[in-house]
């Protein structure tokens, strides 16, 4: 059996770390189709060190089972269907 990878580091609560998430933006394909999955990459980053403006997002909404797939750091993972439609929107 292989070893599961984490999907992001511990945070470091001593230093005021938390964690941001980076949505890809929609990129063309050689086609000119845009691409529908949902990607993004998670960050650990001192809270005093962050330069640019973010959005705080609880993602605990309901008790519905994730039903809707995205790729956070190259790995596939389930979401549950509200997380989906809010970054699908927000990115």
């Amino acid at each position: 059996m292989a070893d599961i990878q984490p999907l992001y580091p511990p945070l470091d609560l001593e230093t005021g770390e938390i964690r941001l998430l980076k949505i890809k933006l929609l990129e063309s394909s050689d086609n000119g189709a845009k691409q529908s999955a949902l990607q993004a990459e998670m960050h650990n980053v001192s809270i005093d060190e962050i330069e640019r403006k973010y959005v705080a997002l609880s993602h605990t909404w309901g008790d519905s089972p994730p039903s809707k797939t995205m790729l956070l750091n190259g790995q596939e993972i389930k979401i549950r269907e509200s997380l989906h439609d809010f970054l699908i929107r927000y990115r």
